[in-house]
C-alpha cells in the first residue's frame, strides 16, 4: 500500500478494505451466528464486498484513508464474476460466477478446501470462520478484542494464526512490535503472506 492509503494494482492484495480490530471481530461474531456455509457466504457478498476506487480505478483499503477521503472515491460491490476473476488471476483458483452462485444458494453444501482458503484472502478473514464444521469456541477467542492493535499489528497476528502459530496472543504482538518501523512491520507482512500462500499450494496439491 502506498502512502496515499491506496492498494498497489496487480500486488495480489484484496481489494477488500482492511478492518479495523473492532470491526474485524464483530464481523467473525456475524459469521459465527449462521449455521451454514451458504449463509457466511451470502452476508459476505451482501455487506463485505464493497471496494472502494480512487480516480486511477486502484482499490483503496486503508480504512482511515477512505474516512478522510470516501467523498472522492468511487464505491462498487464486487459481484460473483469479479471474485472469481480475482481468485483466478491472484489465487490460481479456478471457480465460475455460477458456482459462487451455487454456493450461496446452497445447491454446494460446502467449497473445496482451495476454495475457502481463496474466500478467506479475498475477504481479509480467518478460514475458520467459513466452515460451519469448526466449532465457535476454536474461533471466539480469536482474535483478542481485548486487546488494542494497529492496523498493521493486527494483520501480523492474524496472518500468524493462518500459518498455524495459533498460541501468540494480541497482547504479545502489541509489546513484540512497540519499536518496530513501519517498513519492518510491512515486511514481516509479506514474508508472513508468502508462507500462508506456500501452505496452502502444498495442502492443494
Amino acid at each position: 500500500m502506498n502512502d496515499q492509503g491506496r492498494g498497489t494494482r496487480g500486488s495480489g492484495d484484496s481489494p477488500i478494505p482492511r478492518r479495523t480490530a473492532a470491526r474485524q471481530a464483530a464481523l467473525y461474531r456475524t459469521l459465527l451466528g449462521f449455521d451454514s456455509f451458504s449463509g457466511r457466504l451470502t452476508h459476505l457478498l451482501d455487506h463485505e464486498s464493497f471496494v472502494h476506487y480512487d480516480a486511477d480505478r486502484t482499490p483503496v483499503t486503508d480504512p482511515d484513508f477512505i474516512a478522510a477521503h470516501e467523498a472522492e472515491l468511487r464505491t462498487k460491490r464486487a459481484s460473483a464474476q469479479a471474485i472469481a476473476d480475482w481468485l483466478l488471476e491472484y489465487r490460481g483458483i479456478s471457480i465460475s460466477r455460477q458456482q459462487i452462485n451455487n454456493l450461496r444458494a446452497g445447491r454446494r453444501p460446502m467449497p473445496r478446501a482451495s476454495e475457502v482458503n481463496g474466500f478467506a484472502d479475498y475477504w481479509r478473514i480467518d478460514a475458520r470462520t467459513l466452515d460451519p464444521a469448526t466449532p465457535a469456541e476454536q474461533v471466539a477467542g480469536f482474535p483478542d478484542t481485548e486487546t488494542k492493535l494497529a492496523a498493521p499489528d493486527w494483520r501480523i497476528l492474524e496472518l500468524m494464526n493462518e500459518i498455524g502459530l495459533q498460541s501468540v496472543q494480541a497482547r504479545e504482538i502489541g509489546s513484540a512490535l512497540d519499536s518496530s518501523s513501519p517498513d519492518n512491520k510491512q515486511a514481516l507482512i509479506e514474508i508472513l503472506s508468502a508462507i500462508s500462500r506456500d501452505q496452502k499450494a502444498t495442502n492443494d496439491d
